[in-house]
């Protein structure tokens, strides 16, 4: 008995571990950039259209992007949510992890890199 009930506990682990999905996230690998060579072009082809561009009146320019990567329980998330109408509620409960990715970037005035910043908040692996 006790043998079946380790068996039933490992197939129903397995089971819930089976419906982890990663969603969402964009690739800011910013292993490439160049402080003093790469150009705005080239940060722009690597990273994509940034979240937000700023212009300072010496006219250097930041750019940042945003990336946020989460980790759903599909089958965890059927179960907590069973007869609860709300799809936010139902996400809520079926999410495992959360990832924040932001890369700023800071070019001189004639477009070249100056600095490059990341940061990273939450867990998802």
């Amino acid at each position: 008995m006790r043998e079946m009930r380790q068996k039933f506990s490992l197939v129903f682990l397995a089971f819930v571990l089976a419906g982890c999905v990663t969603t969402g996230g964009k690739n800011l690998d910013v292993s490439k950039i160049t402080k003093g060579v790469s150009t705005r072009t080239d940060v722009v082809k690597l990273l994509g259209r940034p979240d937000r561009e700023m212009t300072f009146d010496d006219g250097r320019m930041n750019y940042t992007w945003v990336s946020v990567k989460e980790k759903s329980n599909l089958v965890l998330g059927a179960l907590v949510s069973k007869g609860i109408d709300s799809t936010d509620q139902e996400r809520r409960n079926s999410l495992v992890g959360r990832e924040v990715q932001t890369v700023q970037v800071t070019f001189s005035p004639e477009g070249v890199v100056l600095s490059v910043t990341t940061s990273k908040s939450g867990n998802v692996q």
